[in-house]
């Protein structure tokens, strides 16, 4: 917490190191883990599982549209990705993906890479390489992944691609081997933006073993710099190696001339970020000790106490934090707790084996204006020796109605996706249906052939007939669901559906209300006798079915469904379906529909108790019951497919819930028309 005490550097108040001890607040806070100046997955701006996580640098949200602009500004229209084989790497993947395949380019092969890979595995993804004719492959994998990979390029000759390395990978020449490294001569990379700190050249040249004993770890990395060795209890005959005769180390070597090869100074990114991560909680801590009571941000407008300062507390100023650097970059923290990162473009330039350099031939700044995010000073570039600029003349993308063969050399029709009559769900569907369109027929035969019998008499047959009717109608309106859809069949599908359902449901539910009404008026003096004519369910259908109608006719005529293909699915699979047009006119029809079917539900299952000679109130209630389970399980199925199987699922639905009906209500009254028909009398019927 050194630089909370230098007031002109970080512009802070005196009083903040007498208030706010820095070891008291270490222990108190444990700050090092507030802020995070290297955590880069994506997962970790998710503030509903990491509400008190902050960054200062971040890779996914701007990079991978970065890395298809400088695609697009070289004109590349052909390259090869490779990932690592990782959840964030998957997700990354896909979106240079898109972004690519946006800007007009083509990606040639994708495969991911990962150092737990076998041999043969490393040597199926060379082979996918060499086979390939891009010149330009994009790396979107860490350093580790990438040096396996380079391992396996240099064995198989793999060489003269430019290599484009995205800011995951930190490009660090100790880890490559020396022919490796040469394979990453020309590469482009991504390097999260950095400036060297005031002072920063100053404080590496003063590091000194004799002058810093408490840094435990300067005498070792003084014996790497300088090989040479440290003697043991100032005995200089003494070495720690033994039988080895080296120089000893006399702690005056001159640092300031090795300091760049030392301490790699030509990518100071963490180190940067570090640097911004301290300063944003010296900062905050600033405007924590700088509250003024009565003009806080907390509960009744309060302060911090500074002598026992809560986590939660700091977290809302680190939060909150806006400053600028002494470097001169404005420093805040977004909504998802990132503070939003520029990156520099590098170019790798290997002179020889001993000398390269790092090249910073552009940057990416993501709060420039529109259009100006990137620069490049395309005279900077060097390119391997052997790369060649040739590259794919022309790239194009498969019309909506086909996919690129496997290598990416032509176009395939894709597979068109409907529910047809010639496959085996479709013909099942329409078998089921037309048997029970002609299940219905035989039973208006009956009805009418046995019409003046009193079971047919009983409740209203003019009611039955229309029921019968709509139920019939219903099983037929699954053939508009099945087959090529076109815009006739889009624009009556659910529509018709709706429309035939509700006056279905409408007429049960007046056929339940007249069994009510009879039973009432039955008794002396009624009142209900008045509601006794024929006319009165049928207009009672009438109204309910009207508002169906109404939502329908107002859904064509603003957001009339259309047929369309869709290819979001499967690349190799186009759904042909219909676009509904507006889904809330969907749910509206689905709704008013469950309405209905609820209160007839809840009529139908109070009147279940009247005597039995008016018993068909609790046919009904069986069926609405059947009715109302259909409808409930379709839901979350209905939402949960897709294509010809979320049609097939609301087919399903349909047939199942219109045999319910005409199964429960008309299926005992065929019984006793047909094989009881000693029961079908006026007396046995008054008898019960």
């Amino acid at each position: 917490m050194e630089i909370v005490t230098h007031r002109k550097k970080a512009d802070l108040k005196s009083e903040l190191t007498v208030l706010l001890p820095t070891e008291l607040l270490l222990k108190k806070l444990a700050f090092n883990k507030l802020i995070s100046p290297g955590a880069m997955h994506p997962v970790l701006s998710d503030k509903f599982l990491f509400p008190s996580f902050l960054r200062t640098l971040t890779v996914n949200k701007f990079q991978n549209t970065a890395l298809a602009s400088l695609v697009e500004l070289f004109n590349w229209t052909w390259v090869g990705l490779l990932t690592e084989d990782s959840d964030s790497g998957d997700v990354s993947s896909q979106e240079i993906l898109s972004e690519i395949e946006n800007t007009g380019g083509c990606i040639a092969f994708e495969q991911k890479i990962s150092v737990l890979y076998s041999e043969e595995k490393f040597i199926e993804i060379i082979d996918v390489i060499q086979s390939s004719s891009v010149n330009v492959i994009i790396i979107n994998s860490d350093e580790v992944h990438t040096k396996v990979l380079l391992d396996y390029l240099y064995m198989q000759n793999a060489t003269g691609k430019v290599l484009v390395l995205s800011a995951l990978c930190i490009i660090t020449p100790g880890l490559f081997t020396k022919e490796t490294w040469r394979l990453l001569n020309g590469a482009i990379g991504i390097i999260p933006y950095s400036t060297k700190p005031p002072g920063f050249d100053e404080f590496l040249s003063h590091l000194k073993p004799l002058t810093s004993p408490e840094n435990i770890f300067l005498k070792a990395f003084w014996e790497k710099a300088f090989n040479c060795k440290w003697s043991v209890n100032g005995d200089p005959d003494i070495h720690p190696t033994v039988n080895v005769k080296e120089e000893l180390c006399t702690g005056e070597e001159l640092i300031e001339d090795h300091i760049t090869a030392l301490f790699e100074l030509n990518d100071l990114s963490y180190t940067y970020h570090t640097f911004i991560a301290v300063y944003a909680l010296a900062h905050a801590l600033d405007n924590l000790a700088s509250c003024t009571p009565g003009k806080g941000p907390f509960a009744n407008q309060s302060c911090a106490t500074v002598h026992d300062v809560q986590p939660w507390q700091v977290l809302h100023y680190v939060r909150n934090v806006k400053f600028t650097t002494v470097t001169g970059d404005y420093i805040f923290f977004d909504e998802e707790g990132d503070a939003i990162s520029m990156f520099h473009i590098i170019n790798v330039q290997i002179l020889s084996d001993e000398n390269f350099e790092f090249v910073k031939i552009g940057q990416i700044n993501p709060l420039a204006p529109l259009g100006e995010e990137i620069y490049i000073n395309m005279t900077a570039f060097v390119w391997n020796d052997e790369y060649n600029q040739e590259d794919t003349s022309d790239c194009s993308n498969c019309p909506k109605d086909q996919w690129p063969s496997e290598n990416h050399e032509r176009c395939i029709p894709k597979s068109i996706e409907f529910l047809k009559y010639e496959e085996f769900l479709g013909a099942l569907l329409a078998t089921i249906a037309i048997f029970f369109c002609c299940v219905t027929v035989v039973i208006i035969c009956i009805f009418t052939k046995y019409i003046n019998t009193p079971v047919v008499k009983a409740n209203n047959r003019g009611l039955s007939y229309l029921l019968l009717l709509t139920i019939m109608l219903c099983f037929i309106c699954s053939f508009i669901f099945i087959g090529r859809p076109t815009k006739v069949t889009c624009m009556l599908r659910q529509t018709v559906f709706g429309i035939v359902f509700s006056i279905s449901v409408s007429a049960v539910l007046a056929k339940t209300i007249t069994v009510v009404i009879a039973f009432k008026a039955s008794r002396p003096n009624s009142k209900l006798k008045k509601w006794m004519g024929p006319k009165i369910p049928f207009s009672f259908v009438f109204f309910c079915s009207l508002f169906q109608v109404i939502i329908c006719f107002v859904w064509l005529l603003l957001y009339t469904p259309y047929p369309e293909y869709t290819t979001e699915t499967d690349l190799s699979v186009m759904i042909f379906e219909c676009n509904e047009g507006q889904d809330i006119f969907l749910y509206c029809m689905l709704g008013y529909l469950g309405i209905l079917a609820f209160l007839t539900l809840t009529v139908s299952f109070l009147a279940r108790a009247l005597p039995n000679s008016f018993n068909e109130a609790k046919y009904i209630t069986f069926s609405m019951i059947v009715f109302v389970i259909v409808w409930l399980s379709f839901i979350p199925a209905y939402l949960s497919t897709q294509g010809k199987y979320m049609v097939a699922v609301e087919i399903f639905a349909i047939l199942s819930s219109s045999a319910g009906l005409l199964s429960c209500i008309f299926f005992t009254k065929c019984y006793i028309i047909i094989l009881r028909p000693d029961l079908n009398t006026k007396k046995y019927l008054m008898a019960k």
